[in-house]
């Protein structure tokens, strides 16, 4: 709620600065797709992709207009815009926005360059998103290579987020292992990382959970349970007690507790994780059917 809340604060204030651009340079100014940028970037995390998206396009077309097609800030906009057109399911578009940042950024600075990492990363995401699996990894690989190259790939927050595709496109292509390897990586990164508002937590917690899907699919259950468990306190501390994650979390560690034996434990986890999954997502999602169907298969065990 608080962060909300700051959301809705710095746009209000980066609307009046953009007011103020506007009023002071007309519409064409470089300042003024700065504050454009500024203004989609926070309606981008506040849900209102329709909005974000046109204030990146228009950034784009003064960019474009003052300093010419092949420009850096051309080069940023054109990833900005690609990131909400993902999220907006328009998966072509933005894989044509982000192809056009990386050929410019390519052009400018150099195929080595630490910018074209989160480029690339962005166009891994989206080819995932494509399922061109194969392409995302060799795309998530050559990031994580840039950033290795330059020395930052270490212990560098750049790093994680790419780390973290790399093992969801691995799982998906039954690369269980490697996985597992590129989310250790991940988390360990998020471990050391302190951010004012304290999200590493929750990125903490979803590589968590992610790394205990693994040792289900290898069915390592007590590895499961207490990868799921830390996945589960993380997101419980930072979400509070009814978030649609919790109820993701509690179905996996049902599976795992089942597998243990634990059925009443399992029963319960289950069935707190079908209260919550029926308000956040409403009995018409798969996933509240999903954890029914869990519960159902536990009473025919028993029987």
């Amino acid at each position: 709620m608080n962060d909300q809340m700051d959301l809705h604060t710095a746009e209000a204030s980066l609307g009046e600065a953009l007011a103020a651009q506007l009023s002071l340079h007309g519409s064409n100014h470089p300042d003024v797709a700065r504050a454009l940028t500024n203004v989609g970037n926070v309606e981008k995390r506040l849900g209102r992709l329709g909005p974000a998206k046109r204030h990146h396009e228009q950034a784009i077309e003064i960019y474009t207009t003052a300093f010419g097609p092949g420009h850096p800030h051309v080069a940023a906009a054109l990833t900005n815009l690609g990131i909400v057109q993902k999220e907006l399911g328009e998966l072509e578009n933005a894989r044509a926005s982000q192809e056009r940042a990386v050929a410019i950024f390519r052009s400018c600075f150099g195929e080595g360059h630490p910018t074209l990492a989160t480029v690339y990363g962005n166009l891994g995401a989206v080819l995932k998103d494509l399922g061109e699996l194969k392409d995302a990894r060799g795309m998530l690989e050559h990031a994580i290579a840039i950033l290795e190259a330059s020395g930052e790939a270490s212990s560098s927050p750049k790093v994680a987020p790419l780390l973290t595709n790399l093992g969801n496109v691995q799982f998906e292509l039954g690369e269980f292992l490697a996985a597992r390897s590129s989310f250790e990586r991940a988390l360990a990164i998020y471990r050391e990382e302190v951010r004012d508002d304290g999200s590493q937590h929750l990125d903490a917690a979803m590589v968590l959970n992610n790394l205990g899907g693994i040792a289900l699919h290898l069915a390592d259950y007590r590895c499961a349970k207490s990868l799921l468990q830390g996945a589960l306190s993380l997101y419980q501390e930072s979400l509070g007690e009814q978030n649609r994650r919790v109820s993701d979390v509690l179905n996996n560690l049902g599976i795992a507790l089942m597998n243990l034996g634990e059925l009443d434990e399992a029963e319960r986890t289950w069935k707190r994780a079908l209260n919550i999954a029926s308000r956040a997502y409403g009995f018409a999602d798969p996933r509240p059917r999903q954890i029914l169907q869990n519960l159902r298969k536990l009473e025919d065990d028993r029987t």
